[in-house]
């Protein structure tokens, strides 16, 4: 779990850096926000965050277990990654020839029965109110879907 975890901590990482690059290329107005302005404060935050996550996992979290597995040989753990990227592109896809709020909500459904392993009666009312709660998030900053 602990590689699995370090994994996908610096791929958040790199992919945070990578898109602070590409948006600070954005032409700026004056004036006014540079459309580059939300995703290099998204990807700071995400940067910054698994920095400290990662510091914590590799000094602080102590792992029970005293036979700690690899990645690829922890049962289902590159079936998860497979499973969330899939999805992820799916999302995309439903987002950008359906509807928006479909995409949103099919991610959240879909990782809660397939990755988290949550029951039906539970996974769709929390995929309901994330969903609601991401479109008003998104509705009040007046960002076109």
């Amino acid at each position: 779990m602990k590689s699995e975890k370090l994994i996908i901590l610096c791929c958040f990482i790199s992919v945070g850096i990578y898109v602070i690059i590409v948006a600070a290329r954005y032409p700026s107005i004056p004036n006014t926000m540079s459309p580059g302005f939300f995703p290099t404060a998204a990807s700071i935050l995400l940067v910054c965050l698994s920095i400290v996550e990662l510091l914590l996992t590799l000094f602080v979290y102590k792992n029970p277990d005293t036979g700690e597995e690899n990645a690829f040989t922890q049962r289902g753990a590159l079936s998860k990654i497979f499973i969330v990227n899939a999805m992820l592109i799916a999302m995309v896809l439903i987002m950008r020839y359906i509807l928006p709020v479909l995409g949103i909500f099919m991610f959240l459904f879909a990782y809660l029965v397939l990755v988290s392993k949550q029951r039906l009666k539970l996974s769709v009312p929390v995929s309901l109110a994330g969903t609601a709660a991401i479109y008003l998030f998104i509705w009040a900053l007046r960002i076109p879907l």
